[in-house]
């Protein structure tokens, strides 16, 4: 009878085991892919910040101040993510793909600066010539994901705009202008050198606002070295 005893206790504590396994592997399972895509793409976002703010560093170094580093934008998920440099509207976009995302779909989050003025992720006509200088930054992270339940596009994006300034002598627009020195495009571990290149100016005629307003623009030109 004992041994009987024995035996039934052993069947039930292997089916009590066998059964916290399986609930373990059904549960457990999704939780690990949804801790791994949130880490992938914390991973993404940290890389986007990083180089936001050695863009704004460099910037505002002087002529010939440049800095290095390595943008880790392998996540080794499905597809790759690849970092593209737009010279035309002044912006560079960072896209991965992600399970789970913390924004909302098909519009534009700002997660760094302020203000959306004279930004592309807005209608043209509502965009405004400029942001303030101390008052707005002089550009944004902004962040939009496209797609559906597990499967998402997620676009960072790092845009600079013109900017307002008071100077002893008037008014004048600045901007820190982006330029790529060779490839617009990598994917994977990126080797990147952000670079001062100078001053080049716009004058009066060469700029001229929606007001009709006329003004002299000084552009900080940040030159992007993608390896």
């Amino acid at each position: 009878m004992k041994g009987q005893t024995q035996a039934v206790t052993a069947v039930l504590i292997t089916t009590v085991m066998i059964g916290a396994i399986a609930t373990a592997y059904v549960w457990g399972g999704p939780l690990l892919q949804k801790g791994q895509a949130e880490a992938d793409l914390d991973q993404v976002e940290n890389e986007v910040r990083t180089l936001y703010e050695n863009i704004e560093q460099v910037s505002e170094s002087g002529s010939g101040a440049a800095e290095t580093l390595t943008l880790d934008l392998d996540t080794g998920g499905s597809g790759e993510t690849r970092i593209d440099i737009n010279e035309d509207e002044n912006y560079i976009d960072i896209v991965t793909e992600s399970g789970d995302i913390p924004y909302p779909r098909e519009t534009w989050t700002v997660i760094e600066g302020q203000n959306l003025q004279n930004l592309s992720i807005v209608e043209e006509e509502n965009s405004g010539d400029y942001g303030i200088s101390g008052q707005d930054s002089k550009g944004v992270v902004a962040v939009r994901p496209i797609g559906e339940g597990s499967e998402n596009i997620v676009t960072y994006r790092i845009e600079f705009r013109n900017m307002l300034s008071q100077t002893p002598d008037g008014t004048k627009l600045e901007k820190v202008d982006i330029r790529a020195r060779d490839s617009a495009t990598e994917t994977g571990t990126v080797q990147t050198v952000v670079s001062n290149e100078g001053q080049e100016y716009d004058s009066e005629s060469d700029m001229t606002l929606s007001t009709g307003e006329s003004i002299e623009r000084e552009r900080t030109v940040v030159e992007i070295d993608l390896r």
